[in-house]
């Protein structure tokens, strides 16, 4: 797990919203770009990195989960 900081954090909650070509419509647009933006400066972020063959799926997951703790 890689930490993610400054802008970088709004740009990764944006680019990773679930169908967010449908946010940039008014009156969509504002929404979101208060939410992300308030995540970004108010939680921690963070970027899945698994190397290729090294990790299994579940792994990755406990590796995840041990971060909330």
């Amino acid at each position: 797990l890689e930490e993610v900081n400054g802008l970088e954090k709004f740009k990764a909650i944006n680019d990773n919203t679930y169908r967010n070509v449908y946010s940039y419509k008014l009156p969509y647009r504002q929404n979101h770009f208060s939410i992300a933006s308030n995540i970004s400066q108010n939680y921690q972020v963070k970027r899945v990195k698994r190397p290729c063959g090294t990790l299994t799926i579940r792994e990755v997951c406990d590796n995840i989960e041990k971060s909330f703790v």
